[in-house]
């Protein structure tokens, strides 16, 4: 992270902007000049730069270079900005053609407002092209960089051209006279004949194709089609690239071993990084899959085969084992378990500060993204497991040890390691030697041995929004949120299970309708034939046939809110500028790190969509400090009460809040974040400080902790984790969670 300030400033609230740690693709970040600059006289600013040295980032100094200490390498560009304008990016979203026809109905257009608000009021292409272009309302702030999403839609093939013309027309909410501004965009195009008319050959030399889809935002993946285009197709592999490797690389599908009748689908997963394909990174590489099976039709429950390297790996760890009904079998490469056994905290300077019970509320809201607590899940799938005997960076016991685990869950279960001796974490051949190679395709031609598919078996889930169903059941609710529930099936017909409080059963192709069951030792009568049956508990703990069509409200960690159907929108109070400098900074962040949009409103706008709406669609995030009160936020929570309130009387400071009527919060930098019903997460300050206090925690990246409210204060610059004053999640009513809450 970064600040700038006035040399000699006595400023006491600091604002820090996020840096681009991955180095990711360029993003121009738009930072006002202090307000009181000299127009007369030189003024001198200083640049304040926290810069780490994340070891799995840079890799072990020893290991990389030689060297017992870590250099950190920091490049800073700083240019003027002297007008007011739209200017074009670099990150364009654009489908290839094949045959005339685009790979997706979705273009996206990098825009950045140097200064100035900006309405795009048109777009259009040439009038002589079967080609329709619609666009949302899209607004940007001064400062903001998004990607415009433009819907594509074809009448007739297009003409052998290799760049798309299109005009979008702007109009400055900041002028007198609203007049348009027009910006010609000129977009490259990759045409390419229908893939029947092309030989073997040719297709195997074929680069991998860009398909585009809508996430909600416009979003992009590769693919390499089969050998044999004409024949049916087997299962499609979803290749999980490792972490730092951007999508626009060859390297990756240059080392995946091409099939004879499947498509292999790569997702970008946000960016080179991501989020470690979970959360929006897992929404990208399911809308990459489906946005395939739309074109190619075909049964969209047959099922896929997950692959990966490195981190790509654990994450085809991460998808086989939260939906083993959708990957019918993985083949994960040099992948670690999880986080704190790979890149361990045990050295971290808060763990000297936090009470355990605090650890354990820290620890339940980063136990989501574990693999090895969900191996358990992996018996009912066909497993391969690849890893390099001499891995310097992930060392082969996590993949040794993996298939123990799997293995204690279940002897019979259908997984094995394929250590190759004296490699190395990455070599060519991971996936393309012959034997390997060999492994994969039957993987994709007979993922599960019906035979041995089990029928007793134990399913694990932590948060039932990011886990799928398992043998037909799926939990889609738990007794108590931040506790493990599990699912122990017998034969399907006598179930038991912990901390859970809804599930459902859909009966896989070929089994029989259930006519009752026995679940937790109570018969539960079936009356009639469902394509999936509901379950819940009563108030007494009794199970029954629940007439619901749709579980309760979300529950989770504070980064659930990073998974949404419509572009973020981000509340600020009208006239704060403490408020819509944070609005910014997480917008750029959000961009930048994992290619989420996000919209910028004030809370006069916001209110006024509310009533029209009844209910803002999307995640939200609500921002407010001191007494700048939000007046959206403060209906939001008129219609639905939070255990959190505000601008509580007899308190000292006008930013005050308090929990549950019994705690109070009016120390001056305490920050508060809380997420409220399915998609609303506040953000409160008791003033500007306390604001950029949570803005600093927010979940922009995996390992970081964030239960479902935290509060936040002052000691946290001295002592991390060590500063927090109270966290916990939510119970079932939105309730404070007795037995999952901490309060210093």
């Amino acid at each position: 992270m970064f600040a700038i300030l006035l040399r000699n400033s006595s400023a006491a609230e600091v604002e820090w902007h996020f840096g681009n740690i991955y180095a990711l693709p360029e993003t121009p970040q738009v930072i006002p000049l202090p307000a009181n600059i000299s127009t007369y006289d030189a003024t001198t600013l200083d640049f304040f730069i926290s810069a780490d040295y994340e070891i799995r980032l840079f890799g072990d100094p020893v290991v990389m270079h030689g060297a017992d200490d870590p250099i950190t390498s920091v490049d800073v560009k700083v240019d003027l900005v002297h007008e007011e304008a739209v200017v074009l990016g670099n990150e364009h979203v654009v489908p290839d053609f094949v045959d005339g026809l685009a790979l997706g109905d979705a273009l996206g257009i990098e825009l950045t407002s140097t200064f100035g608000e900006w309405d795009i009021t048109a777009v259009r292409t040439s009038a002589n092209l079967d080609i329709a272009l619609q666009v949302p309302q899209f607004h940007l702030v001064s400062g903001q960089t998004r990607r415009l999403p433009i819907l594509l839609k074809q009448t007739g093939p297009l003409p052998d051209l290799h760049e798309l013309p299109i005009t979008l027309s702007l109009v400055n909410r900041n002028s007198l006279d609203r007049n348009s501004t027009d910006i010609q965009v000129h977009l490259n195009i990759t045409q390419l004949p229908s893939l029947t008319s092309l030989s073997r050959d040719q297709l195997y030399s074929l680069p991998a194709l860009r398909q585009t889809y809508f996430t909600p935002h416009p979003s992009l993946s590769l693919l390499l089609p089969p050998l044999n285009v004409s024949a049916p197709n087997t299962l499609p592999i979803l290749a999980l690239h490792g972490a730092g490797v951007p999508l626009q690389s060859p390297f990756w599908p240059k080392a995946l071993p091409r099939q004879e009748r499947s498509w292999i689908v790569i997702p970008g997963g946000g960016s080179a990084w991501g989020y470690d394909w979970r959360g929006p990174s897992a929404r990208d590489s399911f809308s990459a899959l489906a946005a395939l099976r739309r074109r190619l039709g075909g049964d969209e429950d047959a099922g896929a085969v997950v692959i990966g390297h490195s981190n790509g790996g654990q994450g085809a760890f991460y998808m086989a084992s939260r939906y083993p009904d959708i990957f019918k079998a993985a083949m994960p490469a040099a992948a670690y378990q999880s986080a704190p056994l790979y890149v361990p905290n045990t050295y971290s300077h808060g763990g000297h500060f936090v009470d355990p019970s605090l650890e354990m509320i820290l620890k339940a809201s980063l136990v989501g993204g574990d693999n090895d607590v969900f191996f358990g899940n992996l018996v009912r799938s066909k497993v391969r497991v690849i890893h390099g005997g001499s891995d310097t960076n992930v060392p082969a016991y996590h993949s040794r040890t993996a298939v123990q685990v799997v293995k204690s869950w279940n002897r019979e279960a259908d997984i094995e390691l394929l250590e190759v001796p004296g490699r190395d974490h990455w070599w060519d051949e991971v996936f393309t030697d012959p034997k390997r190679a060999e492994v994969l395709s039957r993987l994709v031609k007979e993922p599960v041995n019906n035979d041995i598919a089990l029928k007793n078996f134990t399913m694990t889930v932590m948060w039932p929004h990011e886990s799928g169903s398992m043998g037909g059941w799926r939990v889609l609710a738990v007794e108590v949120p931040g506790r493990l529930a599990r699912v122990r099936v017998n034969n399907n017909s006598v179930i038991s299970t912990t901390n859970v409080q809804m599930l459902s059963y859909t009966p896989l192709k070929g089994s029989t309708a259930p006519t009752s069951l026995l679940i937790d030792s109570q018969n539960v009568e079936i009356g009639e034939t469902f394509v999936t049956y509901m379950f819940e508990k009563d108030d007494e703990g009794m199970w029954k046939p629940s007439s619901k069509t749709a579980p309760p409200s979300q529950t989770g960690p504070i980064s659930r809110i990073l998974v949404s159907n419509q572009p973020i929108t981000i509340v600020a109070p009208k006239g704060d500028d403490a408020c819509f400098s944070a609005a910014k900074r997480l917008s750029w962040v959000l961009y930048t790190y994992l290619s989420l949009d996000s919209r910028i409103v004030a809370d006069a706008e916001a209110l006024a969509e509310l009533h029209a709406e009844a209910d803002m669609q999307g995640s939200v995030i609500v921002l407010s400090q001191g007494s700048a009160w939000n007046e959206y936020g403060r209906e939001v929570l008129r219609r639905q009460p939070s255990e959190f309130r505000f601008g509580t009387s007899g308190g000292s400071a006008a930013g005050e809040f308090e929990l549950d009527g019994r705690r109070r919060f009016d120390e001056r930098g305490t920050g508060l974040m809380f997420m409220h019903g399915s998609n609303h997460l506040f953000m409160h300050g008791t003033d500007a400080d306390g604001l950029e206090r949570v803005l600093r925690a927010f979940p922009v990246r995996t390992g970081t902790p964030n239960p479902e409210w935290t509060v936040i204060g002052k000691e946290a610059e001295v002592k991390s984790l060590g500063g927090i004053l109270g966290a916990g999640f939510w119970d079932l009513d939105g309730k404070e969670s007795p037995m999952m809450s901490w309060l210093a």
